[in-house]
């Protein structure tokens, strides 16, 4: 059976950019296989489930996908989203609260 588990505190310090944009904040499991997995996309799009290179973000812009403020680009952004056919990227500010 296979199951997603979010990484916790022993995950690695830097989990891998996956295809639908976000990076890894969880696992794929099943027995014997444990691999990285978006947890915001899976079960919409099977490229929740694969690894891509890290982009270059250093000559980008992201924008709040709430509030449209704009930030340098970086994968350490909330809900972070790397969208190469547009002009910004997409994160959350915290603009309408966390909870």
């Amino acid at each position: 059976m296979e199951t997603l588990e979010l990484h916790g505190p022993k995950a690695p310090a830097k989990m891998p950019m996956m295809k639908c944009g976000h990076r890894a904040q969880g696992y794929r499991t099943s027995p014997g296989e444990k691999i990285p997995a978006c947890v915001i996309c899976a079960g919409i799009t099977p490229d929740a489930y694969i690894v891509v290179p890290e982009p270059n973000l250093s000559e980008r812009k992201a924008r709040c996908s709430t509030c449209s403020c704009e930030k340098a680009s970086t994968a350490n952004l909330a809900f972070f989203e790397y969208r190469p056919d547009q002009e910004h990227d997409w994160f959350y500010c915290g603009c309408r609260g966390w909870n």
